[in-house]
C-alpha cells in the first residue's frame, strides 16, 4: 500500500526580546514553510524531503554569556478531521556542530542549538517523518523557533 503524508510547517519566527541593552541576538530563517512526503511500498518506508530550512543566527555583546535556539510546535498535526502526534516529526541536523538532532513535542519546547558568546552561523535542518502507520492526507502544523539568552 502506497501512502502520502503532506506536512506543511508554517515557520513562525518569534523575534528575539533583547532583556538588556548592550546585546543584540538575530534569528532569520528564508523558507516560511516546509513540505515533508512520506511513500511506503512495502516493509520499509522512504520519506522525500521537498525543502529544508536554513536558520541564520548571530549573537553580538553576550560575551561569554550562553544562547539557545528552541524549536516549539504549537500541538499536534491536524487535516482531514485526523491528527498526527507532533513526536512522529523528527529533525537531523545537516550543519554538525551547529543543531542538534531531535524530535517535535507538542507544546514542549526543545533545543534544536546552543552556544555561547558572539557567533554568527548558518545552519540547515531537515524535518521528516519517524516510521509509523498515518492516514494519507494533507496534514498542517505551526512551529515557533525562538531564540534567547539569560
Amino acid at each position: 500500500m502506497r501512502k502520502i503524508i503532506l506536512l506543511f510547517l508554517l515557520v513562525q519566527l518569534v523575534q528575539p526580546q533583547a532583556w538588556a541593552e548592550d546585546y543584540t541576538l538575530r534569528l532569520r530563517i528564508p523558507e516560511d514553510r516546509v513540505e515533508i512526503r512520506q511513500e511506503s511500498g512495502g516493509d520499509t518506508p522512504a520519506v522525500a524531503i521537498s525543502r529544508d530550512l536554513t536558520i541564520e543566527l548571530q549573537t553580538m555583546g553576550l560575551m561569554e554569556r550562553p544562547w539557545t535556539l528552541i524549536v516549539l510546535a504549537m500541538g499536534n498535526l491536524f487535516g482531514e478531521g485526523e491528527s498526527i502526534p507532533a513526536s512522529a516529526v523528527s529533525w537531523q541536523a545537516l550543519t554538525p556542530g551547529f543543531i542538534e538532532a531531535g524530535t517535535l513535542a507538542a507544546g514542549v519546547p526543545q533545543v534544536l542549538a546552543r552556544g555561547a558568546g558572539d557567533t554568527e552561523l548558518v545552519g540547515r535542518v531537515r524535518f521528516l517523518f519517524r516510521p509509523g502507520e498515518y492516514t494519507a492526507g494533507r496534514y498542517d502544523q505551526v512551529i515557533r523557533f525562538i531564540l534567547r539568552s539569560p
